[in-house]
Order: C-alpha cells, then sequence, then structure tokens
C-alpha cells in the first residue's frame, strides 16, 4: 500500500510559554529603569536607588535654601492650624449669640408715618396762617365800624360771613398742602428709617461672620497666604507593570489538544483505509462473483466521485483516496464509502489500466493496477 508520511514534531507549547513570560518580564523591568532617571537642580536633586526584588526608592534632597523654605513653610502652616484652633472658640461665641433687632431702629407703616408728618407739616402752616387771619379779622370788624356799620346788622353779618368763608379756604389749602407734604416726607423718612435699619442688620451680620470667615481664611489660605512648598521637578516614574507567569495549564491543555488530533486523524486514516478497502473488497468479489471480468473496469473517474480524502499512497505511486460516489452515480458506481485512485493521476503512470465507458466516465483496471496481470 505504500510507505505514510511521519507526522511533525509536536510543538513545544510549555517552553514557548515560559520562553514568552520570561520577555514580557524582561521588557516590564526595562521600562521601568528607562522612567527612573537621576535629577540634579539648583532646587535640588532625586535619586533612585535599588531595593531588591525590581523595587526601587526615590530620595528627594532639597538644597540648603529650599530645605530652609521648606522648613518656615512647615512652621508657618502649624501656627495658621494653631489659630485655626484658637477661632473656632470665637465662631463658637459668635453662634451662641443670635441677632437681635431691639437696639435697631424702628420701623412703623407707610400710613403712621403720613399721618404724623402731615400733621407736622398742616401745625407748622397754622403757626404763621392762624396769626395772619386773625388780624385780618380785628382789621375788617375797625373798617366796618368805621364805616358806621353795627354789629349784628345785615351788613355787619354779611361782611363776617364772607370772612369766614375765606378763612375756611385758608384752612382747607393747608389741609390739602399739608397731606402732599405728608406724602413725600413719608416717603423720605421711611426709606431713611428702612436704610438705617439695613445698615445695622448688616453691620450686626458681619460682626456675627467675621470670626467664621477669619477661620475659613486660615484654613484654605485663600486670605493668609503662606509661602510656596519648593519644588525639585521630581520624575513620576510608571509604575512595573503586573507580568503574568508562563501559562502552563494552557500549554499542558494546547499540547494534549495536539496530540489527541494526531492520534484521531491516524484513527480516521487508518479506519478509512481499512473500510474503504473492505468496501472495495467486498464490491469487488460480489462483482467479481457476478462477472469475473467485472474487477477489470472499476468506476474511477474523479467527477463521479465527492468527499475525496487522500489516505495513502501504493508502491507504484499512485495516491490512495477514501471517496464517495456522487448520488447520480450510486446505483451505477455503488453505494457507501470506497478507498482507490483516481483514473486521471492512473491514466499518466498505467493508462493500460485505464479504460473509458460507453457513457463517457473512465474507469480503472484494478488487476492491472495491483499487478495482477
Amino acid at each position: 500500500m505504500g510507505g505514510k508520511s511521519s507526522a511533525p514534531a509536536a510543538p513545544d507549547y510549555a517552553g514557548a510559554a515560559v520562553a514568552t513570560a520570561s520577555g514580557n518580564l524582561e521588557n516590564a523591568r526595562l521600562a521601568q529603569r528607562a522612567n527612573m532617571v537621576n535629577q540634579y537642580t539648583p532646587y535640588g536633586s532625586v535619586e533612585y536607588n535599588p531595593i531588591g526584588d525590581d523595587r526601587y526608592e526615590q530620595r528627594v534632597t532639597l538644597s540648603p535654601e529650599q530645605q530652609a523654605a521648606y522648613g518656615k513653610d512647615v512652621q508657618m502652616n502649624a501656627a495658621l492650624q494653631d489659630i485655626g484652633t484658637q477661632g473656632l472658640g470665637y465662631v463658637q461665641e459668635a453662634l451662641n449669640k443670635p441677632l437681635s433687632f431691639e437696639d435697631m431702629q424702628a420701623l412703623q407703616s407707610p400710613g403712621q408715618i403720613q399721618q404724623q408728618a402731615t400733621d407736622a407739616a398742616y401745625q407748622n402752616a397754622m403757626r404763621y396762617t392762624e396769626p395772619r387771619l386773625q388780624r385780618q379779622q380785628a382789621s375788617l370788624e375797625n373798617k366796618l365800624a368805621n364805616q358806621g356799620i353795627t354789629r349784628g346788622s345785615e351788613a355787619w353779618n354779611a361782611a363776617m360771613q364772607d370772612a369766614e368763608e375765606s378763612r375756611e379756604n385758608v384752612y382747607g389749602q393747608a389741609q390739602n398742602q399739608a397731606y402732599l407734604s405728608g406724602l413725600q416726607g413719608a416717603s423720605q423718612m421711611y426709606n431713611q428709617g428702612l436704610g438705617t435699619r439695613q445698615q445695622q442688620i448688616s453691620e450686626a451680620q458681619t460682626l456675627q461672620q467675621n470670626p467664621l470667615n477669619m477661620l475659613n481664611a486660615v484654613r484654605t489660605g485663600s486670605q493668609m497666604q503662606s509661602s510656596q512648598q519648593p519644588q525639585v521637578n521630581t520624575s513620576a516614574p510608571g509604575q512595573m507593570s503586573t507580568v503574568a507567569g508562563p501559562d502552563l495549564l494552557g500549554a499542558a491543555t494546547a499540547q494534549g489538544q495536539y496530540a489527541q488530533g494526531v492520534y484521531n486523524a491516524d484513527q480516521a486514516a487508518s479506519g478509512g483505509l481499512m473500510g474503504g478497502l473492505g468496501s472495495l473488497a467486498g464490491a469487488g468479489l460480489s462483482a467479481y462473483a457476478k462477472n469475473p471480468a467485472a474487477i477489470a473496469g472499476l468506476f474511477s473517474d474523479p467527477r463521479m466521485k465527492e468527499n475525496v480524502i487522500k489516505v495513502g499512497k501504493l508502491d507504484n505511486g499512485l495516491n490512495l483516496y477514501k471517496f464517495d460516489y456522487k448520488e447520480e452515480f450510486k446505483d451505477l458506481a455503488g453505494h457507501g464509502s470506497f478507498v482507490g485512485v483516481m483514473a486521471d493521476e492512473c491514466e499518466e503512470l498505467m493508462p493500460q489500466a485505464v479504460t473509458q465507458h460507453a457513457n463517457g466516465f473512465k474507469t480503472v483496471n484494478y488487476e492491472v493496477v495491483y499487478g495482477n496481470v
């Protein structure tokens, strides 16, 4: 039946896994060391020292001037913290004294202020108007007397009536003017009182919140600035990447899968070859029993075959294949799987073994192929 080519050597999966993990680890070490560069500046220095097991320490050293400035900065911050602690007492004291409006500017309603302003304006006007009206009344009475008009006469009463109406008109004008003045004065007085009260409230709130603002300024440094911490331009080396060890379990699994695949392929080829030869022999013997000349012409035309798999080689150099006949040729050529040669390959090496059937397809005489004739 011919020689069988040996399977290639199995890959060394475990060795490949160990080599890959080792390479990854070395690359991670190189990347880490590349980032750890010692620096020396006027402000100070940064140095990296190995401490074993791929670990390093970073040592930062300030210049004498920067070290002194840093010490003052730490000292100032400590002092500010002490002040902040003291300020907590002031804040607590301020919170214990809520705002009081008792001593602040009292506010009256606009109506009350208007009435007071109107009364004041009317009284101020009457202080000058009333004496003037009395003088006019006395002058009128003297004038009537000089004219010989007696008190109680019709002419006297008519003159007094006119004088009274004139006085009422003066009083009315004074009241109207006092009302208008009261409106204006009330607005001014209310706004002035309101402004005074708001100013008093603002001052009280400032006094209450001042300890809290001072404490916040001390804590945050937004108002009281401390010296800036000196910078040494320290580098930030990347952390060494996590490197997994060799995947020995995966390598063992792949090794087992490879071995199983080789075994399955060998078993399939062996089983297919033996089964095919058995089928071929059975078909041949059956045909030969009915017609001794039948085995001399089995269909081997590749156009009639499907599911073709190469399974070996004969000593004469012909390839041996496992195959099925296509559905339309099974009744003619046979059902099931067979093992045999291809008519076109056989025709190149042993043309005397190939014959063309009347239907146009080629057959092979296996008696010739096996050297029996």
